[in-house]
């Protein structure tokens, strides 16, 4: 998620700081903690107020974690990955189960420039699930859930909705690398 905002006064050392986005709804008296959010842009504009850009947790994971990949024991549960990367890239891990939080990766393998979310994204498809950052911080390897929301017209700024049309897909290949024979699922 990412969350955008203009202000007056910034203190030196906003870059990379985090903080907590509260919201009011409906007029509520209440605040709605939206997220904790990492300011990773800042721009001065010609006014000499700063525009601010900022991400939730996942965005921690955008660093190359080779270094925590060698240092790693295997065998190595998929669970005790995910807490150990969580904790690497400055994260708390939310989830202490999911599905296959127990299975075993046995063979060590290594990264060349790989980022933690690229790792982070391996280890929820295990799991058959996504991996996102809750309003509390913490990361959890989730699944999706359907929810109804309704916007009456007051509440936005801009709206847009777009059809696409795409063909069946009735093929599906699955392979490492090109050439490589892999698997295939259906006629196509």
């Amino acid at each position: 998620a990412e969350v955008s905002f203009t202000t007056n006064a910034l203190q030196p050392d906003s870059l990379n700081s985090s903080f907590t986005y509260k919201v009011v709804f409906n007029g509520n008296y209440y605040y709605t903690t939206v997220g904790v959010f990492n300011i990773k842009e800042i721009t001065k504009n010609t006014h000499g107020k700063y525009e601010v850009k900022a991400y939730d947790n996942i965005s921690k994971f955008d660093i190359i974690v080779d270094s925590w990949i060698d240092s790693l024991t295997f065998p190595i549960t998929l669970k005790d990955m995910f807490t150990s990367l969580c904790t690497y890239c400055g994260c708390t891990a939310g989830s202490t189960t999911f599905t296959n939080y127990s299975m075993k990766v046995n063979d060590n393998f290594t990264g060349i420039n790989i980022t933690g979310r690229t790792v982070l994204g391996y280890i929820a498809q295990c799991a058959g699930r996504f991996a996102k950052a809750l309003p509390s911080g913490g990361i959890y390897i989730t699944k999706f859930t359907t929810s109804s929301t309704t916007l009456d017209k007051t509440k936005y700024k801009t709206f847009w909705y777009a059809d696409y049309s795409v063909p069946i897909i009735d093929k599906v290949w699955v392979g490492q690398e090109d050439g490589d024979v892999g698997v295939t699922s259906g006629t196509g």
